[in-house]
């Protein structure tokens, strides 16, 4: 009886230890990388932190702003998504940091738009994508596009 009081103690431990282990932790913006937060603070800035998030199982971070807007970001703090509403756009600098190519491509064909959300894909840093959902002004309805680095625009759905 002695022994499975230990063994039920040592499997109530471990259990425990797993779940508290796993999922979503809260963190403060100084236990950011400090790439995430040289991101945020240039491009974000002034808008207002709600939560930041590390995921223990992805190892991703995630800046939750007031407004319903998002941004995460990878392991060593490079952004991977920035998901805002469609009443405020993600602020031009973004777009400005991307490859040369890439941007003038984008600027060329829908400056001015709505941008609301960006997947970046950095699975291979010499051919990085971006998947963008926007609003175009000139159409004045949403679509998605695909851009890599080259310039090359793809419309997934318009």
């Amino acid at each position: 009886m002695k022994n499975l009081k230990w063994l039920l103690a040592a499997v109530l431990f471990i259990s425990f230890n797993i779940y508290t282990n796993a999922g979503e932790k809260k963190i403060k913006f100084k236990s950011l990388p400090e790439k995430a937060q040289t991101f945020y603070t240039l491009n974000f800035g002034k808008m207002k932190i709600q939560n930041i998030e590390y995921d223990r199982k992805d190892k991703t971070y995630e800046i939750n702003l007031w407004g319903d807007h998002s941004i995460q970001f990878n392991e060593v703090g490079e952004w991977t998504e920035i998901d805002f509403d469609k009443h405020k756009p993600i602020p031009n600098s973004v777009i400005k940091s991307f490859p040369t190519m890439a941007r003038i491509a984008f600027l060329k064909d829908y400056e001015g738009s709505i941008v609301t959300e960006i997947e970046r894909n950095l699975t291979d840093m010499s051919h990085i994508t971006y998947k963008i959902d926007l609003i175009d002004v000139k159409k004045r309805f949403p679509i998605e596009i695909l851009l890599n680095y080259r310039g090359d625009i793809k419309i997934l759905k318009d």
